[in-house]
Parts: C-alpha cells; structure tokens; sequence
C-alpha cells in the first residue's frame, strides 16, 4: 500500500473485540442476534481476547443497541468468573445524563466483578444528534455538551459529589463502590490528536477514529499516532486504539459484501434532515477503498497478517476488532476470530476450540456460508436516497 508502513514483525498489540450490532432487515437469524453476540462474547473470552465492546445508537440500523450496559450486564453474566473486559465504546455522554450513566457503568462494574472498561464520547451519527435536540450546528454543539458532561461524570465515578439541583445539600454521592484504577479505565473517543493529548495528560486511554469513517488510509493514522506522542513527550505511555473490520479465512468476497452493506447502512446518517444544500459530513467509501487503504483488514490468513502488521506499525497500542459486520454469518465470523486469535498469538487459540451457545456454530467448519444477501436489503433497511442506487 503505498504510504503505508513496511510490513514487518507486528509491535505487540491488545486485541479486544467490538461489534456496532447493526441490524440487516430481511435476514431471517435476525431474532438470534443478541443471542450471538454474547455468544461471540464467550468466544473472546475462551480466545484470550483482552476485552469485548459494545457500541451505542439510536434511531437507526446501524446499531439497535440503545443503551450498551444491558449489553455488558448480560455479558458478565456470560462470563462469571473470567478476565475479559466489557464496556461501551462508547456512551455518548453529549445525550445523556452523565450522573446516570456514571450509576449504570458503577453498576455493571460490581455485577461483572471489577471487569469494566469505560469508553466515552460525544457521538459520531448525525440523526442522533438530531434527534436528541442538537440542532441545527450539531457539531459544535456536541462538543459544547460532551464538555460539559465529561467532568460530572468523572466525578460521579470516582466518588465524587455532583451537583444536585432542588436537595438541601445541593449535592449527591452515588452509594455503589466508585471505579478502582480511574481514569485508567475511561476510554476517550477523539477524532483530533490534540484532544487526545489533552485527555491522555489526565491518564485516559483514547479511541481513534474510527479509521474506516474517517481517514483515507494508516498513514492517517500512524500520523495521528506521532502527533499524540509528540505532543505527550519523551517517556509517555499513552494507550491509543482504532476499530477495524476484520474478517479472516476463505471466503473474503464475501466478507467484502458484508463490509458494503456495512458501509452502505452508516450511510444514512441523517443528512436529509438538514437544510437543502448541506454538504455530507464525511465522504462516501466503499469497500475497496477501505481495503485498499488498510482500513479494513479481509484476506486469507498470510494476507490478514500483512495487513496486521502494516496496522501494528502505525504504533496504536490496542485494535478493536469488528469481527460481525455487515450481517455476517456465525458460521463466518466465529472461524474468522479463532483466526485472528491465531495471527495475534493470544493465549486460547491453539486450544480446542469450543463452541458458543448459538445456532448454526456447532457446524461452523462444515456448514456452507449463507447465500450472500441481495443489495435491495441495504436499501430497505437504510431507507436512505443515496442506498437506492445500489451498491457502488
């Protein structure tokens, strides 16, 4: 890839697992879906994956995950007893109370037994900016409340009074045990190194990106990358992830359809809801020029591992795979993750492999792949212009 690092020997990197939970209309496992995820959550766990994120959205196929902590509070329960990591990434702290998230997060973290890893954030869908009342600059004005919010819910967190209008004291402690090793555990997401630099100061790892909507290829990235550590100087540690879309194993034509009804979904990002004339806030991509920029990592094993390598030089220190994007088929993606567990070196992929607790897995290295879902799918569950013209 031109401009991107050499491959070479990958710099050690912490590998977790994060799905968006789109939703396809018309493919008929799609009652089954929250039952696959926790049962790709289990499999994480049993690979040696560090940790296993959930986004959040609203309004929108996407991702029908509105609110991630019913997520992690099933997922801990999936897992009792074990070391992975569960959290959102990330709570969009710019539509939300921060107070009640901070008790949600105080929550999960007592029922998972101190496995919660925090990502917050201000958002990257414009329709839920919309929607919430942040109109009509909604840009800067999710910025002015995340500002806001960040703070209080800091200090709802660790411990910390907060404000509390109409009580005598003028001020509330929420009861439940405040976070251990805060704010180590607060992911910020950020889409400027300088805000990164800013939150990492303060001890916060930070989330870039993500990369696949918002950069032309890893020498963006790797950019970004120097940028922050310049700016943090000699002797800083900061931990710095990106997402990707990984599939890995036989099949990447069809891994390639699934990352272009992926793209075509987060599309429709409410554009049609602005004033005529109002130009798209990031460009439209498709999924060769993801591939082709490195921004979404598909291939065979030996091709994967190059492109893993090329990520790793970018000197991020933690990936997020997206192993279920685009309507991808378990019989898929659980192979594709004990594949991406082998080129990572994690602790549980030369083990025996067992199987999650969902249809159709049990036949993984057997069954065939679904018949690939027609392009109109997209279009009906979008509903947006730009996807009635099909795919790219």
């Amino acid at each position: 890839m031109p401009g991107t690092p050499s491959p070479g020997a990958p710099a050690p990197l912490r590998w977790s697992a994060f799905t968006v939970g789109d939703n396809l209309a018309g493919v008929d496992r799609r009652p089954e879906r929250f039952r696959e995820i926790l049962g790709y959550v289990a499999e994480a766990e049993h690979l040696g994956f560090w940790g296993f994120f959930f986004a959040e959205h609203h309004f929108h196929p996407h991702g029908e995950v509105p609110d991630p902590w019913l997520m992690v509070a099933a997922a801990a329960e999936r897992t009792r007893g074990g070391k992975i990591r569960l959290g959102p990434m990330v709570s969009n702290l710019a539509i939300r109370e921060p107070v009640q998230v901070a008790e949600q997060a105080l929550l999960a973290n007592r029922l998972s037994q101190d496995r919660v890893e925090i990502g917050i954030g201000s958002g990257n869908v414009l329709r839920e900016h919309l929607a919430f009342g942040l109109g009509p600059d909604p840009l800067a004005r999710k910025r002015e409340a995340f500002a806001r919010a960040a703070p209080r819910f800091l200090a709802a967190l660790s411990g910390g009074t907060v404000r509390a209008e109409g009580l005598p004291t003028g001020a509330v402690t929420i009861p439940i045990a405040p976070l251990s090793a805060a704010p180590s555990k607060v992911w910020v997401a950020v889409g400027q190194a300088e805000a990164a630099v800013r939150y990492a100061r303060d001890g916060h790892p930070v989330a870039l990106g993500p990369p696949f909507a918002t950069m032309t290829d890893l020498t963006e990235l790797a950019a970004q990358v120097a940028a922050i550590r310049t700016g943090l100087g000699a002797g800083a540690r900061p931990r710095i992830a990106a997402a990707f879309p990984i599939y890995v194993g036989p099949h990447p034509d069809e891994a390639m359809m699934a990352l272009e009804r992926f793209l075509e979904i987060k599309s429709d990002d409410g554009v049609g809801h602005l004033p005529t004339g109002t130009p798209p806030i990031r460009p439209a991509r498709t999924a060769r020029e993801l591939l082709r920029g490195d921004l979404a990592l598909i291939g065979t094993p030996p091709e994967a591992a190059r492109q893993i390598a090329r990520v790793a030089g970018t000197g991020i220190t933690d990936l997020f795979a997206i192993p279920d994007f685009g309507g991808l088929d378990p019989i898929a993606v659980v192979p594709s993750m004990e594949a991406i567990a082998r080129i990572a070196g994690l602790a549980g992929a030369s083990k025996r492999q067992r199987r999650p607790d969902f249809p159709g897995v049990a036949e993984a290295h057997r069954a065939p792949f679904r018949a690939p879902i027609s392009s109109a799918v997209a279009v009906q569950t979008s509903g947006s212009r730009r996807a009635e013209s099909g795919p790219k």
